[in-house]
């Protein structure tokens, strides 16, 4: 996963992978995480995450 620092900031970029509980059929959806550290320690943390799960193939 590709990761950029600017300096209490952390990008990081990916893709949750799974099945969903009613069909067992596999998904893929790509997300972006925008972290703030304050003191070592998450003091922030955004989430976006591509919930079209029926236009994304595993």
């Amino acid at each position: 996963m590709p990761k950029t620092r600017a300096d209490d900031r952390v990008i990081v970029l990916g893709y949750y992978r799974g099945r969903a509980r009613t069909t067992n059929r596999p998904y893929q959806a790509a997300f972006a995480h925008d972290l703030t550290i304050t003191d070592d320690l998450i003091a922030r943390l955004t989430q976006i995450t591509d919930t079209d799960l029926g236009t994304t193939p595993a």
